[in-house]
């Protein structure tokens, strides 16, 4: 199966600069200059090698030169510009034009900034600076708002849920009044998780990957997966889909309870049923290594493709798809149950096969990987 995972440490990004000049000597000292402070750094010789190069660089800033054969800066720009990947790069121009007509065409194309050769260090250095400090600052508020929509979303689903579990319960009494005693456990607990869910989303104001810390408890694996089966044991019910538990009594992991049964357990569950056939069979297995414990969630539905695997914690990637008896989805959840995994100091990794013709094993298997908590 081909694999996606996203461990707890990724290395920070170095800042990505592309310069465009056709002189080879202002691309040195560009280049020398920038360099020194640690930037990445690609260079594009002209405006079709630009284009190109802005591609596969994905830069997070560019030094565009104006006066340049084949295709100058402002129509180099002007292509950037109209493009929906690179519309947003923010674009300095390099030019030996002061004239007003000059800069105010740069503006008027989308250029943040201009400056003039021969260059000044100092200000290259300090107008740089400034315009990635405020892309990077514009992005990290996108995830921000994106990632909260996700939270909102995605708890608010889970509260559905377990309302809906505990009104359930409750319509019974009209058939069977005798069984309103048994019931009261079950709504109960399900009321109690509901508030619990609640006080969950009022504690997580930012959801940015290591920004936020949960209070970290001992929780029993087995009664963990338990509970999350039982907030969608309905949804199993419906497509007749079986659940197979493999998973010794006696493990424990350093989680947040709600949090991880509620948003990443159920979630994982719900994918795994809305992509599975019914009658199939959804398997969950624990096995511990030394501290660690790694929990594998496996079904035999009909897989993710390729680009779909690889985009699936990306929240700029949000899809739609729809599963095997026409479930709606919006596409949110993997980025928000990566970033719990992350806060309780774990991984996770997706695997899967696509569901093709002449292909007979096929399905996604998702691995968790927790802390291990001693035993009282």
């Amino acid at each position: 199966m081909r694999g996606k995972k996203e461990n707890m440490h990724e290395p920070d990004k170095k800042a990505c600069i592309l310069i465009v000049d056709d002189m080879p000597v202002n691309i040195q000292l560009l280049a020398t200059i920038l360099s020194a402070q640690d930037y990445e750094i690609h260079v594009a010789q002209d405006g079709i090698e630009a284009l190109e190069k802005v591609e596969i660089t994905k830069p997070d800033l560019i030094l565009l030169d104006i006066m340049m054969p084949k295709l100058d800066g402002f129509e180099t720009c002007r292509q950037l510009k109209k493009n929906e990947k690179t519309h947003r790069i923010p674009i300095i121009f390099l030019t030996a034009k002061i004239d007003t007509k000059s800069i105010t065409e740069g503006f008027e194309l989308g250029a943040v900034d201009y400056v003039t050769k021969p260059f000044n260090p100092l200000e290259l250095l300090a107008r740089v600076k400034t315009h990635l400090e405020l892309t990077f600052r514009r992005k990290l508020t996108e995830r921000q708002n994106n990632e909260r929509k996700q939270l909102l979303h995605v708890l608010s689903h889970d509260l559905i849920n377990s309302l809906s579990g505990s009104i359930f319960m409750l319509e019974q009494l009209d058939t069977n009044p005798l069984v309103a005693h048994q019931m009261k456990y079950v709504v109960l607990k399900g009321l109690k998780n509901s508030v619990e869910l609640v006080k969950l989303g009022r504690q997580l104001r930012s959801l940015v990957d290591q920004e936020f810390s949960l209070q970290l408890t001992k929780l029993n694996l087995q009664e963990g997966v338990g509970e999350a089966a039982e907030i969608v044991k309905r949804v199993f019910a419906k497509k007749n889909i079986e659940l197979e538990i493999n998973i010794s009594e006696t493990l424990n992991v350093l989680t947040e309870q709600v949090s991880f049964v509620n948003v990443v357990l159920a979630n994982l569950l719900t994918n795994a049923i809305k992509f599975s056939y019914p009658g199939s069979i959804i398997t969950i297995d624990a096995t511990q290594n030394g501290e660690e414990v790694a929990v594998s969630i496996k079904d035999q539905g009909i897989g993710m493709s390729e680009q779909l695997l690889g985009g699936i914690f990306d929240f700029n990637q949000m899809t739609i798809r729809k599963g095997t008896d026409g479930e709606q989805g919006t596409g949110y959840g993997m980025s928000l149950v990566r970033s719990f995994m992350h806060a309780y100091g774990g991984s996770i990794e997706v695997f899967s096969k696509e569901q093709m013709e002449g292909i007979d094993e096929h399905g996604t298997e998702v691995k968790l990987v927790l802390k291990q908590a001693e035993s009282d």
